[in-house]
C-alpha cells in the first residue's frame, strides 16, 4: 500500500534555466562595463620603472643605489619619456662634461678625450631631434578604391581560368545592365570624394614647424603615390573600360585632373616635386649644431638647397613661412634671438629669389 501524499514513479528532472530577460541582460551589460571602466582606471594608475644594473652581478653587501639605475617610463607615449631624458638629462651632463675637459685639456690625450666627449655629444644632439621629429609626425591615411563586387568576383574567376587581362565584352550581359551600370558609376563618384580629400590636403605651414612641414609632403607623397598605385591596377582600370565602353563618358573623362592627379603619372605630380625638394633639406645638421660654427654650416647648405624651390610649384607665400619657421630653429632645445631669426629668414629668401 502507498503513501497518501506521496508519488511513485521516475525520478523528476531539475527545472530548466530561466531565460535571461532584458533587464537580466541589462544588468549584465552595466556590469561588463563597470569592470571596463575599473580595469581603465587601474591602468591609468600603473606606470613602467626600468631598473638597470650597473655590475654585472648584485653584491648584498653594497647598498643597491650604487648598484642600480631607475629609469621611469610613459608607456603609452615611450619617445617623449626617452626625449625628456636626452634633453633634460644626458645631453646638458654631456655638454658640461665637454665644457670642463676643454677648460682642464693641456695636453694630447685631454684632447683626444674632448674630441670623443665632443662626438658623443654630437650624436646626442642628433638623437634629441629624431626625437623631435617622432613627436611632430602627421597621419594622413592611406586610401582603398573599393572595387564593384561582381567586377571583383568576375577577375577572380578569370584569374583563376588563366586570363589575366579580361575584357568588359566577357562579363556578357551583366555588362549590358543599367542598374549594374549605374552601381559602378556610383563608386566612381566615390573614388572621386576619398582621393578629393588626400590631394587637397593642406596645413598652415605658418603655426607649425619646419621638421612638420617635411613630414607633410613626404606623408602626403605617400599617400598620392599609393592612390596611382591603385589607379595603374588592373581592377581599376577595368572599371574604367567598361564604363567607357558602355558610353559612360561623364564618368571617366577627367577624372585624373578632377581630383587634383596628373594625367602623366606620379613623376610629374607636384607634391612628388615639393616631396623631392624638402626631403633632402638639410634641417637635421641645424637640429644637431652644437655650436655657433655648427649652426652657420648648417645654414650655408640651407642656402644652397633653397635655390632649387625655383624650379618646382611650391606656393611663393608658403616659401615664405617656411623659410622664416626654419630660421627659428638653432637647436631643439635653445631658440635664437627674434632678430636673428628675421636677419636670416631675410638672407635666406634672398638667396633663393635671387
Amino acid at each position: 500500500m502507498s503513501g497518501g501524499g506521496g508519488s511513485s514513479g521516475a525520478p523528476q528532472s531539475a527545472p530548466a534555466a530561466p531565460t535571461p530577460t532584458a533587464a537580466n541582460q541589462a544588468a549584465a551589460d552595466f556590469a561588463r562595463e563597470r569592470a571596463r571602466q575599473a580595469g581603465l582606471a587601474a591602468a591609468a594608475t600603473f606606470t613602467t620603472v626600468a631598473y638597470i644594473k650597473t655590475v654585472p652581478a648584485i653584491d648584498p653587501n653594497v647598498s643597491f643605489s650604487s648598484q642600480l639605475h631607475a629609469v621611469q617610463l610613459n608607456p603609452t607615449a615611450p619617445f617623449e619619456s626617452i626625449l625628456s631624458y636626452v634633453r633634460h638629462c644626458f645631453l646638458p651632463y654631456s655638454r658640461a662634461i665637454m665644457a670642463s675637459s676643454l677648460d682642464d685639456g693641456d695636453d694630447k690625450k685631454d684632447a683626444a678625450n674632448a674630441a670623443a666627449i665632443r662626438g658623443v655629444n654630437n650624436k646626442l644632439s642628433e638623437l634629441e631631434g629624431e626625437l623631435l621629429r617622432s613627436q611632430q609626425t602627421i597621419d594622413i591615411p592611406l586610401i582603398t578604391l573599393e572595387v564593384h563586387k561582381l567586377i571583383a568576383e568576375f577577375l577572380k574567376k578569370s584569374r583563376n581560368e588563366g586570363k589575366a587581362t579580361p575584357t568588359p565584352e566577357d562579363m556578357g550581359s551583366v555588362a549590358n545592365d543599367t542598374n549594374f551600370l549605374n552601381e559602378v558609376q556610383r563608386g566612381l563618384g566615390e573614388w572621386k570624394k576619398q582621393i578629393t580629400a588626400v590631394t587637397k590636403l593642406s596645413r598652415d605651414v605658418s603655426t607649425g614647424t619646419t621638421v612638420q612641414e617635411i613630414d607633410f609632403w613626404l606623408k602626403k607623397e605617400r599617400a598620392i603615390h599609393h592612390i596611382y598605385e591603385q589607379r595603374e591596377s588592373y581592377p581599376i582600370e577595368f572599371t574604367f573600360q567598361l564604363l567607357k565602353k558602355k558610353q559612360r563618358h561623364l564618368a571617366t573623362f577627367g577624372f585624373m585632373p578632377d581630383v587634383g592627379l596628373c594625367d602623366d603619372g606620379r613623376d610629374k605630380d607636384p607634391v612628388h616635386k615639393c616631396s623631392s625638394l624638402l626631403r633632402e633639406f638639410p634641417i637635421a645638421k641645424l637640429l644637431s649644431a652644437t655650436d655657433l660654427e655648427g649652426v652657420m654650416v648648417a645654414i650655408e647648405k640651407m642656402f644652397a638647397h633653397l635655390k632649387n624651390i625655383r624650379r618646382i610649384a611650391y606656393p611663393i607665400v608658403r616659401a615664405i613661412a617656411f623659410t622664416h619657421s626654419t630660421c627659428s630653429l638653432s637647436s631643439p632645445s635653445a631658440s635664437p634671438p627674434k632678430s636673428l631669426t628675421n636677419s636670416v629668414s631675410c638672407l635666406l629668401w634672398c638667396s633663393v629669389i635671387t
